[in-house]
C-alpha cells in the first residue's frame, strides 16, 4: 500500500494545478489518472502531412491574459518564456447572420451599420440603462436575462452564439448566476449591465494599482497584455500538462483509474487498478460522474442519506458531446481572408456547426507554410447526435457548411476528427443547488474536497486558478 498525506484523483488541469502547487508547499502528494496522458480535455496533437506538421488542441485553444493564478502558475512552472500571443488580426470576431459570416463590430456604434442586428434591436440593446426590467427569477437562464436587458434579438444572436461558443450549450437552459455570475453580480450592484461594469472595472483598475502588477508574490517579466489578446504556448496548450508531469515525476500514475474509496479512521483509501493508496486528505479531480460513482459506492462514515444526495448530485450534472473536426488546406483553397479568431454560429440560423476557429490564423505556427488550419465543433447542447456520425459524414458536413460560409472549395490535404463524450459540463437551472448538495458532503466529512470544471468556472485558465488555490490551502 502506497500512504502519502494528500492523494490528487484526476490529473486534469484542475488536479495538476492542485498536486503540483501542493508539492511545491511541501506535501507528500500522489496523484492517479485513468487515461495514458495527463491534462483531460487539455491535450496538443502534431499531425504530419506531406506538406509539413499541423499542430491540433484538442480541447481549449487559448486563455485569457491577466488572469493572476495562472499567470503565477506559468512563472512556477517554467512556462512564462513559450508563451505565444494571438495575432493582431485574431482580435476580429464573426457571427454567422442570415447565411453569412459578419464582423462583430469593434465598438457600440458599429453595429448602427452592421447586417447582425436590425436598427430597432440596436436601439433596445442601447437603451440599456433605462429599460432592464427586473425579475422574481432567482435562477434565471442567461438568455431570459439577456432578454430582459438587452432585448431579445440581441439575445437571440449575440448571446446564444457567445454560449454556444464557450459551452457548447443552450442559453435557454444555462443558469446565469452559475455560469455567468460577474454578469449577475454587474445587476446587482449598477441595475443595469453599464452601470454595473464600468463600477466593476473602476475597482479592478484601483486593485491593480494597490497590487503593483505583482501576481502573488512572482514579478512578471512581460509587459501587461494588450487589451483583447488571447494567448497559448508555442507548442499548444497541451504544454502545460507536459510540464506539471514533469514536476511530478514518479508522483503521477497514469492508467491508474480509482475503482473504490473507503474511509478508514483518519484515513482514506482507493482502490486502483494498480494497488491501494492511502492519504490523510482527498481531491476527487474528476469529471462530476466518475465522482459521484466514487461517491455513491464508498464508505465514507456519513449518514448514507448524505453521501448519495451529494452522489446523486453529481451525477445530475450534465456535460455536452462535441465533435471537433480539422482541415489542413492550401491557403488558396478558401476565398475568405480569414481574418480574424472565427465564426459562431446562433441556433436560429439552423446550422449544423457550432462555429469554426481560423487556427493557422490564431497563431503563425499551427500550419505548414502555405497552408491552413480549420477546426470546426461539431454537436453540444443543440445537435448531439452528429458526434455519432462517421468521419467522413462529418468532413463532409464541415466541407458543405464551409463552402457555403467562407468559400472553402479546394481539396483538403489534412483532416482529422476527435470526439469528447464528455466535453464540458454544463451549468444548467438548478447548478448552484446540486453544488450546495456536494458542498454538504465536503463539510461532512473531514479532508474530503471536491474540484473540476464543473465547479467555479470551465475556462482553463480559471481551472488552474481554481486547483492552485486549493493546492495551496492544503499546504
Amino acid at each position: 500500500m502506497t500512504e502519502c498525506d494528500l492523494l490528487v484523483v484526476g490529473a486534469g488541469a484542475t488536479g495538476l494545478a492542485c498536486a503540483c502547487k501542493a508539492m511545491l508547499g511541501g506535501v507528500d502528494v500522489q496523484v492517479v489518472e485513468a487515461a495514458s496522458v495527463a491534462g483531460g480535455v487539455v491535450r496538443t496533437e502534431r499531425i504530419e502531412a506531406p506538406e509539413g506538421t499541423y499542430l491540433l488542441e484538442t480541447g481549449p485553444n487559448t486563455w485569457q491574459p491577466g488572469q493572476e493564478g495562472f499567470e503565477a502558475a506559468m512563472i512556477e512552472l517554467g512556462l512564462e518564456s513559450q508563451r505565444l500571443d494571438t495575432t493582431e488580426v485574431a482580435k476580429k470576431r464573426f457571427i454567422v447572420r442570415d447565411g453569412a459570416i459578419h464582423a462583430i463590430p469593434g465598438n457600440p456604434l458599429g453595429f448602427l451599420f452592421s447586417p447582425l442586428m436590425s436598427f430597432g434591436g440596436v436601439m433596445r440593446v442601447g437603451l440599456e440603462p433605462l429599460m432592464w426590467k427586473k425579475t422574481d427569477d432567482p435562477d434565471e437562464s442567461i438568455w431570459d436575462f439577456g432578454a430582459r436587458h438587452i432585448g431579445k434579438e440581441a439575445a437571440d444572436i449575440l448571446l446564444d452564439a457567445f454560449v454556444g461558443g464557450v459551452y457548447a450549450g443552450d442559453a435557454k437552459r444555462l443558469s446565469l448566476n452559475a455560469a455567468f455570475p460577474l454578469m449577475a453580480g454587474f445587476e446587482a450592484e449598477g441595475g443595469s449591465i453599464v452601470r454595473g461594469a464600468m463600477a466593476h472595472m473602476k475597482r479592478k483598475k484601483a486593485a491593480r494599482v494597490a497590487a503593483e502588477g505583482r501576481w502573488d508574490g512572482l514579478q512578471p517579466t512581460r509587459e501587461p497584455t494588450p487589451k483583447g489578446s488571447l494567448a497559448s504556448f508555442r507548442d499548444g496548450l497541451g504544454t502545460l500538462g507536459s510540464a506539471c508531469t514533469r514536476l511530478l515525476g514518479d508522483r503521477l500514475h497514469l492508467e491508474t483509474p480509482a475503482r473504490g474509496l473507503r474511509r478508514t479512521g483518519d484515513r482514506f483509501l482507493i482502490e486502483t487498478t494498480h494497488g491501494t493508496l492511502s492519504a490523510r486528505r482527498l481531491v476527487l479531480a474528476t469529471q462530476a460522474h466518475v465522482a459521484a460513482d466514487l461517491v455513491g459506492e464508498g464508505e465514507l462514515g456519513v449518514d448514507a442519506a448524505l453521501r448519495d444526495d451529494a452522489a446523486a448530485a453529481l451525477g445530475e450534472i450534465p456535460y455536452a458531446r462535441v465533435a471537433l473536426v480539422y482541415l489542413g488546406l492550401p491557403r488558396e483553397s478558401v476565398t475568405h481572408p480569414l481574418d480574424g479568431f472565427g465564426f459562431l454560429t446562433p441556433s436560429s440560423e439552423k446550422r449544423r456547426l457550432l462555429g469554426t476557429l481560423f487556427s493557422s490564423t490564431l497563431f503563425a505556427n499551427r500550419a505548414p507554410d502555405g497552408h491552413v488550419l480549420l477546426t470546426t465543433f461539431v454537436g453540444g447542447a443543440r445537435r448531439p447526435d452528429l458526434v455519432d456520425a462517421s468521419d467522413d459524414a462529418l468532413v463532409a458536413l464541415v466541407r458543405e457548411e464551409l463552402g457555403e460560409l467562407i468559400g472553402l472549395q479546394g481539396p483538403h490535404t489534412m483532416f482529422a476528427v476527435r470526439r469528447w463524450e464528455r466535453a464540458i459540463p454544463q451549468y444548467e437551472i438548478g447548478h448552484l443547488s446540486r453544488l450546495r448538495r456536494v458542498a454538504a458532503l465536503e463539510a461532512a466529512v473531514p479532508g474530503l474536497h471536491f474540484a473540476g470544471s464543473y465547479r467555479d468556472g470551465i475556462a482553463m485558465a480559471k481551472c488552474v486558478d481554481n486547483g492552485r488555490a486549493l493546492g495551496r490551502r492544503l499546504s
